[in-house]
């Protein structure tokens, strides 16, 4: 069978292309999320004292948490399950310090280094995010790791006209 060449263009268009759409925006979300935490970090909402890393974590959460749909959770830990590496944080560059890239792969291939300061100061573990199936709710975790005591907040972010926005925390651990 010959398929005319605008319909062969056509389903390429859509095989190919759609799938590459959605992969690049989702991406594309992901360092939006990330900005709105700097944003809100710059607004007091979470602590701002530290160097940015991307590190991807469940946040010692379960299946279950209260205030947060079991749908989103699930997405969150499928987006920070086995096997899945940190991500570059692009959109934080030049806001806020982040860890170089190298560095960042080291901290993820050897966890306890995340422990402690780096250059006088505590780290601020972000971890990839978990989008509802509607893409207009996002779930990431935010670890604190300092010299006095590290903590993991899961962030609820709803995506407004704005941009994103944090909706709610809920504290998983303490140390």
């Amino acid at each position: 069978m010959k398929w005319p060449r605008a319909q062969l263009v056509l389903f390429l268009l859509v095989v190919v292309g759609v799938p590459l759409l959605a992969w690049r925006a989702s991406g594309y979300e992901e360092q939006a999320v990330y900005s709105a935490v700097v944003d809100d970090a710059i607004d007091g909402k979470i602590a701002m004292t530290a160097i940015a890393v991307s590190h991807p974590s469940d946040c010692a959460a379960g299946a279950e948490i209260d205030g947060i749909p079991h749908a989103l959770l699930a997405a969150f830990h499928t987006a920070n399950g086995p096997g899945v590496g940190p991500v570059r944080l692009n959109a934080l560059e030049g806001r806020v310090p982040v860890i170089v890239w190298e560095t960042n792969q080291r901290f993820f291939a050897e966890p306890r280094l995340l422990l402690g300061k780096v250059d006088g100061r505590s780290l601020l573990a972000l971890s990839r995010v978990g989008f509802a199936d509607d893409g207009k709710t996002a779930l990431l975790c935010v670890e604190s790791h300092g010299s006095r005591f590290s903590e993991g907040n899961l962030a609820v972010f709803v995506k407004t006209d704005r941009g994103w926005v944090l909706s709610n925390t809920v504290r998983t651990w303490v140390t």
